[in-house]
């Protein structure tokens, strides 16, 4: 059995081999054969229709399935199969903006991952009433600029987090989560590469030592930002302004003086 269920899974095991497995007794084998990319479209087809769920759950998320299979499984009644062929980096944008409306929160996060998902069914599940699925489309790299805007003010911080941390939020939106009152957002705000110096500058002050870190930490944080941070009361962050390869060679022959040793050590490097 374990080496039936290894050749099932092996990609460079031959189409023809794998049609011949996907009758197998086994159910591990037939799944090896579902979640197999070199199944031939046909043998998936078949299995979509297997007694097992599992087999047609491997199916649904398999990239190679055929997009006509695809459609047919967005409109199982099982949620799972929606579900997972809502995962499939293959599926369709059609078919992702029709499961958009999904009666099953998973179904619909699933939706807002794809990177296929269109614009427009991403902008409508950022209004959706689970915060897990507003935060997921605040996640996704597709997600327009407009609706990041919308995002940034969510009643929900993990929502407003992930805003701030996705690549696609305008300079402005980030200027505003600069003062969000979570420090975790305001941490991603520091850590983003489009984040201003001006802004960088500010947060300097903010009051969160985890804040503060990230920007010592950060190369893009000015040098006039790093020398004041030198001075910072905890450690930590006088630490990473030392590792900082931005850092002025002025203000680490300070910090080579740093009453703490970890902090000197480092400024020696």
């Amino acid at each position: 059995m374990f080496v039936r269920i290894g050749v099932a899974k092996n990609p460079k095991t031959p189409p023809d081999t794998l049609a011949a497995m996907s009758k197998d007794v086994g159910v591990d084998v037939r799944r090896g054969v579902a979640d197999n990319p070199n199944t031939p479209q046909a043998t998936l087809a078949a299995l979509s229709k297997d007694g097992v769920g599992w087999v047609r759950s491997d199916v649904a998320s398999n990239p190679s399935t055929p997009q006509r299979t695809l459609v047919a499984m967005s409109k199982d009644k099982d949620w799972y199969m929606r579900y997972s062929a809502a995962r499939n980096p293959s599926v369709s944008p059609a078919t992702l903006a029709v499961l958009a409306r999904d009666r099953d929160s998973d179904v619909r996060q699933a939706v807002a991952r794809n990177s296929s998902t269109p614009a427009a069914a991403l902008t409508a599940l950022s209004k959706d009433v689970h915060g897990d699925v507003r935060g997921t489309v605040a996640r996704n790299p597709k997600t327009p600029s407009a609706t990041l805007t919308e995002l940034s003010k969510d009643e929900n911080g993990w929502v407003r987090f992930n805003t701030a941390d996705n690549r696609n939020t305008p300079v402005a939106t980030l200027v505003e989560l600069s003062k969000d009152k979570s420090w975790s957002v305001r941490a991603a705000v520091v850590r983003h590469p489009s984040t201003s110096p001006d802004t960088l500058a500010e947060l300097s002050k903010d009051e969160d030592e985890h804040v503060r870190r990230n920007l010592a930490r950060n190369p893009n944080t000015p040098s006039a930002t790093l020398t004041e941070l030198s001075k910072d009361e905890y450690v930590g962050v006088r630490g990473e302004v030392a590792l900082n390869p931005k850092t002025p060679p002025a203000t680490l022959a300070e910090l080579r003086n740093d009453e703490n040793y970890d902090v000197r050590r480092a400024a020696r490097r």
